[in-house]
């Protein structure tokens, strides 16, 4: 007796554990850290990279980092890190630069200082963005994501996040550009 009034009392426990998990925010299984990788090429489209082409920048196969992580209390912390692109980017933006302000007779380094920057890395990153990370709250119900006014079709599926579709964008805040979709992120 003691032992199924035990097992009674544990598997509460479990359940009122489960519906608490998918009130808080809203969120249910939405809730926790997500991790997706993009291709440059799928982000900025064919007119994005031929753009940059015509600089000697080739960024065909360079990744974009996105990570969120849903919170239990319906907040989020988003990011996006474009490292592999600055990396690729860095040398042939460092040589243009450098002939455009060598034919009005300066120097790249007393230009970048002349700009208020150190170094060209940290004036480079300033222009261009090493990445940005945002907060906010969120809300995921029936199977629509609501982040800072926009709402995005998504679904859970094991360790996927899958949005889908975007059913109303925000002006400001948490975007996707309707090229990418479907986007999936992996659980992390």
């Amino acid at each position: 007796m003691k032992k199924t009034i035990s097992m009674i009392v544990a598997a509460l426990i479990v359940l009122s554990s489960l519906v608490v998990l998918a009130s808080c925010g809203g969120g249910g299984g939405i809730v926790g850290k997500w991790a997706a990788t993009i291709e440059y090429d799928k982000f900025a489209g064919s007119d994005g990279a031929n753009e940059l082409a015509q600089y000697g920048i080739d960024l065909s196969g360079k990744t974009i980092d996105l990570n969120i992580e849903f919170k239990s209390d319906g907040k989020y912390e988003a990011s996006v890190n474009m490292e592999d692109i600055l990396d690729a980017i860095r040398d042939p933006m460092k040589e243009m630069l450098d002939s455009m302000i060598s034919a009005y007779g300066m120097d790249l380094d007393e230009y970048i200082g002349q700009m208020g920057y150190e170094s060209f890395d940290q004036y480079l990153e300033a222009m261009i963005g090493e990445g940005e990370s945002g907060t906010g709250e969120y809300k995921y119900e029936n199977g629509e994501l609501t982040v800072d006014g926009s709402v995005i079709k998504a679904e859970v599926s094991g360790n996927d996040l899958t949005f889908t579709e975007i059913v109303s964008s925000a002006d400001e805040g948490f975007s996707i550009p309707e090229g990418l979709l479907p986007l999936t992120f992996k659980r992390k």
